[in-house]
């Protein structure tokens, strides 16, 4: 999966920042897409840019919790001289999964951030 080069990894106020080098962001726009869409993943909310993927349904989480898959993480590509910069974060807490899915979404969270370091 190894595609583009990790050379910094940060992690500051709950969001995840991913350095990959020498690459542009459209090459890594299309990984980071596919990289989703392989997970289940569809973009809900902008463009492969900058927005918010998301897997399972809002509704049915509300009205069963965390038996009911659903996680939700922004994003935002950005250019940094001859590197791209991933900005990951959590989009939603999971609290209306309760307290599972509070962890649930943690450790979905966590999951695809060690991945992405693979990009």
């Amino acid at each position: 999966m190894a595609n583009h080069t990790l050379v910094n990894f940060q992690e500051a106020n709950g969001k995840h920042y991913f350095t990959y080098g020498t690459t542009t962001p459209e090459k890594v726009a299309q990984s980071f897409s596919a990289y989703m869409a392989a997970h289940g993943y569809r973009l809900e909310k902008g463009d492969v840019y900058r927005g918010t993927y998301g897997v399972g349904n809002q509704v049915m989480r509300v009205l069963f919790g965390a038996f009911v898959k659903r996680y939700t993480f922004d994003f935002a590509l950005q250019p940094s001289g001859e590197n791209v910069v991933i900005e990951w974060s959590k989009a939603g807490s999971g609290w209306t999964g309760g307290v599972i899915g509070i962890a649930k979404t943690n450790s979905e969270f966590t999951k695809h951030s060690t991945n992405l370091r693979q990009l």
